[in-house]
């Protein structure tokens, strides 16, 4: 397969995954990275985290924005976080899985960020990605020799309609979280640069004119499917009317 174009960028470590989506109509890819370059358990070596790539132009993606904690700075690893040991040295608190709830106009992006927990960000306006809300339940872990701590390396899945976030951490098992203080799921439409992008609804075609005396025969456009069943009747129905129609005539 031939390669269209190559992209790196100065914190990689170990990509991962990427999804691609678009917001406001346009294509990017939430791409993220895990653990930290050569697992190095150095304070500067880049930690594993996740980006938006713009992907308008195939042959010269570009990353517009990072999606990170204040934990996988250097600063924060040269202080404080050093003395969280022993920690396995692979992992700690960088990032592991992304997810989003759909591929168009996502809205958000949940990443598992191993001993930081779920992290849940608004990826509405993607040069400006914001982290929204947090699940992080640390307790006695399962590997011997660890201090009590997260452990979540999943890809969540959602449920938005009852505005809830399910994952699971290798410590302590299955999560169904809901999103509380109604930060998500969102009222208003996509922001890209600031300017609000409304969710145009689908247009639908108006029904064909019917014939003077002529009757038809109508669903409601809910965006659903008519089961096939009640398709096939109604169908019989409107032959079976207009073959009459032609026989009275």
């Amino acid at each position: 397969m031939p390669e269209i174009s190559h992209l790196s960028w100065p914190e990689v470590s170990i990509p991962q995954t990427n999804l691609p989506v678009k917001i406001g109509g346009h294509p990017y890819l939430v791409e993220v990275d895990e653990f930290s370059r050569g697992l190095s358990q150095a304070a500067d070596a880049p930690v594993g985290a996740a980006r938006i790539i713009d992907i308008a132009d195939d042959a010269h993606p570009k990353v517009i924005s990072n999606i990170r904690l204040e934990v996988n700075s250097a600063a924060a690893r040269a202080g404080d976080e050093a003395k969280d040991v022993p920690f396995n040295p692979l992992q700690n608190y960088a990032g592991h899985y992304c997810s989003v709830p759909s591929r168009d106009e996502p809205g958000v992006v949940a990443c598992s960020f191993i001993l930081s927990g779920l992290r849940l960000f608004d990826i509405r306006d993607p040069y400006h990605p914001k982290e929204i809300a947090y699940a992080n339940f640390p307790v006695k872990s399962q590997q011997q020799n660890q201090p009590p701590s997260s452990y979540v390396m999943c890809a969540a899945t959602f449920v938005p309609e009852r505005g809830e976030v399910w994952y699971s951490d290798g410590n302590s098992g299955f999560y169904a979280m809901k999103v509380t203080n109604g930060v998500w799921p969102f009222a208003q439409g996509t922001k890209v640069l600031g300017q609000s992008i409304a969710r145009a609804a689908p247009v639908r075609p108006a029904p064909a004119p019917a014939a003077p005396g002529e009757r038809t025969a109508s669903l409601a456009a809910t965006g659903g499917t008519v089961p096939v069943g009640t398709a096939l009747a109604l169908l019989a129905s409107v032959l079976v009317l207009g073959l009459v129609r032609r026989r009275a005539a």
